[in-house]
């Protein structure tokens, strides 16, 4: 800790990552309520999820492969100063009253654009900012204060909105987005770059390439294994919260707010427990193995006894593994990746990110609709246990642990 604190690249980061997160918090739950307020309708708003999402899975490949070539400082700046521009059009459409919802699904296609090259670019700018052995602190305190921002920002933004309305939600966010860019200008980063001339058929090359290179990284397919498997497997229990709640738990809606509570304050205490674990030199594959296993036994018990504690149990506990795995993972990538390959290998990842909700909340929600609640709750459970055991063969401690 005494080194970040020593490194301006680092705080700057930590700083402005924690106040863009605490800024998003509002602008997601203005989204809801605008787009609501000018269509009147849910399906309106899986339209604007739609614009959100098609541009990370697009542009997500080429985004990573330009990063790997070009100033980490000017693609972070320039990201950051779309996101302020464009959000800040939606309340000066909302003041001139043409806001329609072409609008919003345009904004959230160019914020999502800006965001497919600002998440690897962030990703290789930590890795170029400290040291190998600094990262799981870094990663650790950056978690920690944006789960902490978000859980404030939430509980302000209803409180902002009803005494002053949606549009100062999207003016703070678009704020956060010009002091993130601000930040960007000020680091100073020590850029691995390649030749930067660059065309459509190199970009192409570029991309190929990075696919190799993961594919032939054993322990890095690992780590993303492990990542999917997080966010697949969670989707039950975050997506279809109504449907566990009255078929699996037998608990009423008023739960909903406490799980989710609960869900947040396990994460917020994960990126506690992650840095004191990895201290200890503890190896990746045992604790997938003893996490995934507790998880699995948790969701096959609450098959069989309907209470508010196992209820409790499992959220609190999804919250807390989730964000131990996930910060792990992101870690090791930045570890164990090649440099000059990591901003395409973190495209990958974004990508996953990305699509692997959906994904799963269409099977999840098919097979829910044909049999019951409990038929995720139970082939969850049994995937939790035996992808553990598969992780536990497949990666080799020797692999994944840094020698500092």
């Amino acid at each position: 800790m005494k080194n970040l604190m020593k490194n301006r690249n680092a705080i700057f980061l930590w700083i402005s990552r924690t106040i863009s997160k605490f800024g998003d918090s509002f602008e997601s739950l203005a989204l809801m309520y605008l787009v609501y307020d000018v269509i009147g309708s849910a399906l309106a708003m899986s339209t604007v999820m739609i614009f959100s999402m098609i541009p990370n899975l697009l542009v997500s490949p080429f985004a990573g492969a330009l990063v790997d070539r070009f100033s980490k400082k000017t693609i972070l700046f320039i990201s950051e100063i779309v996101r302020t521009i464009t959000i800040f059009m939606i309340p000066v459409l909302s003041w001139l009253g043409i806001i329609e919802l072409w609008h919003i699904n345009l904004i959230a296609f160019i914020v999502s654009v800006a965001e497919s090259f600002y998440e690897p670019c962030y990703g290789v700018t930590v890795a170029l900012t400290v040291d190998k052995e600094d990262l799981p602190v870094l990663n650790s305190v950056v978690t920690l204060s944006n789960n902490i921002a978000r859980c404030i920002g939430y509980s302000l933004a209803g409180l902002i909105m009803f005494n002053l309305g949606k549009n100062i939600l999207f003016i703070f966010d678009s704020f956060t987005f010009l002091i993130s860019a601000i930040f960007a200008l000020f680091l100073r980063i020590n850029d691995i770059t390649e030749n930067k001339s660059v065309n459509v058929k190199q970009i192409g090359i570029d991309i190929v390439s990075g696919c190799k290179y993961l594919l032939s990284e054993k322990v890095l397919i690992g780590f993303i294994s492990v990542f999917l498997l997080i966010s697949l497997l969670a989707s039950p229990l975050l997506n279809f919260l109504p449907i566990s709640l009255k078929e699996v738990f037998v608990l009423n809606e008023s739960w909903a707010g406490l799980l989710m509570t609960l869900f947040s304050i396990g994460t917020v205490t994960g990126s506690i427990i992650y840095p004191i674990i990895y201290k200890l030199n503890v190896k990746f594959n045992s604790v997938v193995l003893f996490s995934f296993v507790i998880l699995g036994g948790l969701l096959l018990i609450s098959t069989f006894i309907h209470t508010k504690v196992v209820a409790i149990l499992i959220y609190s506990t999804i919250g807390i593994i989730a964000s131990v795995l996930n910060m792990w993972v992101s870690t090791g990538i930045q570890q164990k990746c090649n440099i000059s390959f990591l901003g395409r290998v973190s495209s990958i990842v974004s990508i996953i990110a990305t699509a692997s909700t959906p994904f799963a909340c269409a099977i999840f929600g098919l097979i829910i609709d044909k049999y019951s609640a409990f038929a995720i709750f139970y082939i969850t459970s049994i995937y939790f246990i035996v992808s553990s055991i598969f992780i536990y063969i497949f990666i080799k401690p020797s692999e994944v642990k840094i020698k500092t």
